[in-house]
């Protein structure tokens, strides 16, 4: 029985992470614009995009930004770019 109350307890801690987790990516939403973001990601992976000689083609026409968290969003656009340079 003691064990099935530690099995227990470290559920509803796990849940309780995952909510302040939620929460804290919830409030933490702003508007980002995506050239704006992209901008940044290109700078700071410019020496290995002019040493390729590599270009980056964007079309932000339609949706030019969105609500969210800017600093998952620059992380998703930062490993694009990059896994695309890698390849």
């Amino acid at each position: 029985m003691l064990n099935n109350v530690k099995r227990l307890d470290t559920v509803v801690r796990d849940l309780n992470n995952i909510l302040k987790v939620k929460a804290d990516y919830n409030n933490s939403r702003e508007l980002v614009d995506y050239k704006c973001l992209t901008n940044n990601v290109l700078h700071i992976t410019g020496a290995l995009l002019s040493e390729d000689q590599i270009t980056i083609k964007t079309n932000f026409n339609d949706f030019d930004s969105m609500l969210t968290s800017r600093s998952y969003l620059h992380s998703v656009f930062y490993n694009i770019i990059l896994n695309s340079i890698k390849v």
